[in-house]
């Protein structure tokens, strides 16, 4: 019998802020993250390297390398963005993985280079007052989708983005 349905291993996220690893093969999972006080409301794969990226209700950018289970990073971005609301809806790796698309709450998107998410632009854009829920990128990272929280789809040249 051919097996059609082969799962690859995977991440979940409890309502706790603890960060599972799911391997498929022995059916387990593997804490990557213990539970943290904070929510964690958005996270994105490195697509190269074996990290993943966590965005919370605090404004804090966390990293975690998947593979040893290690917490290696992290980053507030009150530092650079100057709203009240500081929750990070969305966030998304460029095709390559250098830098990372950051949504708000607020409606604000920057831009975060992927190794100490330092800003890559003075200024969060700033293109609607509601959150930002979903962040997408071209193949060739020159286009860059996002949606708005009522489904407005807006997309942006990325030669306009200086990074």
């Amino acid at each position: 019998m051919i097996d059609f349905l082969q799962l690859k291993d995977f991440i979940v996220v409890d309502g706790h802020g603890c960060v599972y690893l799911i391997d498929c093969k022995r059916n387990r999972p593997y804490i990557l993250l213990e539970s943290q006080c904070d929510i964690i409301t958005s996270l994105d794969v490195h697509p190269e390297s074996d990290m993943i990226s966590l965005g919370n209700e605090k404004g804090q950018l966390s990293m975690v390398n998947y593979s040893n289970c290690q917490f290696t990073y992290i980053k507030s971005v009150s530092d650079f963005v100057k709203t009240e609301q500081r929750v990070i809806t969305c966030i998304k790796y460029t095709s390559i993985g250098n830098h990372l698309a950051v949504g708000m709450k607020s409606g604000e998107l920057f831009f975060v280079d992927s190794c100490l998410y330092l800003p890559k632009q003075e200024k969060p854009f700033n293109f609607s007052s509601t959150s930002i829920t979903n962040i997408c990128f071209s193949p060739d990272d020159s286009f860059m989708a996002h949606i708005l929280i009522w489904g407005q789809l807006q997309h942006e040249v990325m030669g306009h983005f200086v990074l």
